[in-house]
Order: C-alpha cells, then sequence, then structure tokens
C-alpha cells in the first residue's frame, strides 16, 4: 500500500517530529513513506522512506556547494560567492545559503552579505524549471515550466516565488526546450538523485544558466500534471522500483497562482471552490507575506491561463479583504 491517506480531526496535535513520524507510521503500517516539504532530512527506524538520502539532500540544498559542483562539471550556472569572495563591483543577489522560494532574498548593489548568506549574480530573463524524474542514474525531463516570481497581483514582491504556468512557452522554442531538458536530465542523474526534482534555470542573454537544484518534489507539480496528464507521485515512486516514465507532451497550458496575504488576517470562511488549493482552515492566523491559497487554471494558452488567475485573484482579494 505505497498510496495511503491517515484521517485526523483536524484540531489534534500532531507532533511531526522524527519520533512523532516513527510512530504515526507505525500506527498505519505503510509500505513505505514519502517525506513532504520541510521533513525531507528526517529518517525512520522501521519502514522505507522514498525520498532522497538526507546527506544528499542536505549537500544539493547548499548552493554554494552546489555552483562549485556545477562550475567543477563544466554546467552553466550563476557565479555564485561567499562575503569573502564576492567582487565588490558585483550587483549580486543575496540568498539564504539554505532554503527555497525566494524567502530571505534581496538585491544587493554593495555591503556585505549575511552570515548564513551567499550573493549570486544577477542575471536578467525569464525564470524557468525542469520537472524530472530520476532512478538514480538516469534521468526524464517530464516538463519545462516557466516560474512565476514577485508578481504584485498575487500579493508577492521581489524574488518571491508565486507560482507557475506549464509548459514555458512562448519564451522557448522547441531546440531550446530539449536543450533545458537534456541539461536538466545530465545534472540530476549525475547529482544521483531519486524520484521527482527538479532544476531552476535563468534564461540570460548568453543562453541558460542554472540558480539551483531542489532535490524534492516541487511547487510545478499541479501544472505539469494539468498539463500533460502525468501522474508525478506515481512516477516518483516507480523510479524507485528502477521503473523511468517515458517523456511527456503538454497537452494544454496550466498555471497555478500563489496567493500572500497583503495583512494579517485570519480565515472567517471556507475558501474551498473548484480552482483552489492549498486551502487554508477556518480561523487560521495568516500573517503579513504568508501564502494564503494557490489558485490553479488551464487553457489554450499562456495569456488565457494567466487572465483567468488575475480575474480570481482579484475576487479572493476583495471578497477576503486580503488587501492592505
Amino acid at each position: 500500500m505505497l498510496g495511503c491517506t491517515v484521517q485526523a480531526d483536524g484540531s489534534a496535535r500532531v507532533d511531526l517530529g522524527p519520533s512523532g513520524l516513527d510512530d504515526l507510521a507505525a500506527a498505519v503500517q505503510p509500505d513505505a513513506v514519502v517525506l513532504g516539504p520541510g521533513m525531507e532530512e528526517f529518517s525512520l527506524s522501521c519502514f522505507p522512506v522514498l525520498n532522497n538520502p538526507p546527506h544528499l539532500f542536505s549537500r544539493v540544498s547548499d548552493k554554494l556547494w552546489l555552483y562549485k559542483w556545477l562550475k567543477s562539471r563544466g554546467f552553466p550556472a550563476v557565479p555564485t560567492w561567499t562575503a569573502d569572495e564576492r567582487p565588490s563591483a558585483k550587483s549580486v543577489v543575496v540568498k539564504p545559503i539554505r532554503g527555497a522560494g525566494g524567502v530571505g532574498c534581496f538585491k544587493c548593489g554593495g555591503g556585505p552579505i549575511p552570515d548564513g548568506c551567499i550573493g549570486q549574480e544577477f542575471v536578467p530573463g525569464v525564470s524557468a524549471s525542469a520537472s524530472v524524474i530520476s532512478d538514480g542514474k538516469s534521468a526524464v525531463t517530464m516538463a519545462v515550466n516557466e516560474q512565476l516570481i514577485g508578481l504584485p497581483w498575487l500579493g508577492a514582491s521581489g524574488f518571491r516565488y508565486c507560482g507557475n504556468v506549464t509548459p514555458l512557452s512562448p519564451h522557448m522554442s522547441a531546440g531550446r526546450h530539449l536543450q533545458l531538458a537534456a541539461l536538466a536530465e545530465e545534472i540530476v542523474g549525475e547529482l544521483g538523485l531519486m524520484g521527482s526534482n527538479g532544476v531552476d534555470f535563468v534564461l540570460g542573454p548568453q543562453g541558460p544558466v542554472v540558480l539551483e537544484v531542489n532535490p524534492r518534489f516541487q511547487g510545478s507539480l499541479d501544472t505539469v500534471e494539468l498539463s500533460t496528464g502525468a501522474n508525478l507521485f506515481t512516477a516518483h515512486m516507480e523510479a524507485f522500483q528502477g521503473v523511468l516514465p517515458k517523456a511527456t507532451k503538454p497537452a494544454m497550458t496550466a498555471g497555478r497562482g500563489i496567493l500572500y496575504a497583503a495583512r494579517d488576517i485570519i480565515v472567517e470562511r471556507e475558501l474551498e471552490e473548484e480552482d483552489l488549493t492549498d486551502l487554508p482552515s477556518v480561523g487560521t492566523t495568516i500573517h503579513k507575506g504568508q501564502p494564503v491559497v494557490s489558485i490553479l487554471s488551464v487553457g489554450r494558452c499562456r495569456q488565457e491561463v494567466l487572465e483567468n488567475m488575475q480575474v480570481r485573484a482579484r475576487h479572493i482579494f476583495e471578497s477576503c479583504q486580503l488587501g492592505s
């Protein structure tokens, strides 16, 4: 029983630390466990875990280690420095050395890089990602996606990740798609990653450069599945048995927009509607800058999908008074 669901009282508190996960798994008795965001470095004592090993996850999530690895292998990567290495003339994007989603990232024209952070050269261009399934040696790219970054109509700003559009078009030719797919497959395969993984790029003036590698499920999961019809969770599990999926082609365009709160709010009513996901419970306190809900949209093209999400975002902001 690889796929299973635990039903629980929404008011109950569950210990999700390592020992609590062992207890929860023991109560369910699964064949295997897939750990979600924030738990990827946990391990369970009694059940197989279908994630990248914690030591590999930790290493690949280190942006400085990854840059040095990419550079040593000849992959195109965004120049990355510590505070001591940074060229004084360079404008950089400061990022936590670990972390995702653009949280804690800001552009810095000068001044020191804080402890626990790195600086990456600012490369203008389109933000993109490749969604990849790997068996630890070989890999298959399921989709190449556009990343939505810092869009005000979703309540985001700066470098904050706020969704995806799948496929990446009209920004990319068929040849560029094949180039990105092959590059992502080579990187993920050489790193020895397993299951579902992502590679983030910037399509800059000199061509694509790698920003980071996400050794876990990515925020593009919904849009990839809606666009291609693939089941990424099934593909993830089968990859651990040495079975890779066939490459997919998009049947439609799909988008996901993450709506952020412009002020502190308390959720006062159910938001459950067909095109919404990641729904908060009634009574939940959501602080300014935190995600409220995700909007899903499908259509014939990127413009249609984005327009649909903008209309829904405006309606939710107004009806739920999420704005400032």
